[in-house]
């Protein structure tokens, strides 16, 4: 993962990537992802959808640069920030963080847990993660075939 601490923490009351970030660390960000221009945090401090002072927005701006989800560039007092990771990558690495440990975990029962939740999602949405799950199995079968011919 490109982040240089982060780790997710799930809050399983919260919604979207506030499940794995603070509120305000979550609004940051699609605020961020919106947009492909750099943005300071006074543009930032703008677009939060509640009154905060502009050290607050600030603060937690250079948690996310700590983080590893924020870039910064430009001088002191012109920071432009952009997101170190787009939306769909973050999510895609966070959805991997959370099977992998779960898996690991878990193991069966996580699996099966996946399985009976998968009911949220619609039937083209599972044919084609069956159809991803099945291209990984024969990657990793191919994998194996491959580095077994080379141990022989």
């Amino acid at each position: 993962m490109a982040s240089k601490s982060w780790s997710p923490v799930l809050r399983l009351n919260a919604h979207g990537v506030a499940r794995s970030l603070g509120d305000l660390e979550a609004e940051i960000m699609e605020i961020i992802w919106r947009t492909d221009a750099g943005l300071t945090i006074r543009d930032v401090s703008d677009r939060v959808g509640r009154p905060l002072s502009f050290n607050t927005v600030m603060t937690v701006m250079n948690i996310l640069v700590k983080k590893g989800l924020l870039a910064r560039s430009g001088s002191r007092r012109s920071y432009v920030y952009r997101a170190a990771l787009g939306r769909e990558e973050f999510v895609t690495q966070l959805a991997q963080q959370v099977f992998r440990g779960l898996l690991e975990d878990f193991g069966d029962l996580a699996a099966a847990g996946f399985i009976e939740a998968s009911d949220v999602i619609d039937e083209v949405q599972l044919n084609s993660l069956l159809e991803r799950m099945r291209e990984s199995a024969r990657d990793k079968t191919s994998g194996r075939e491959r580095s077994d011919a080379g141990t022989e």
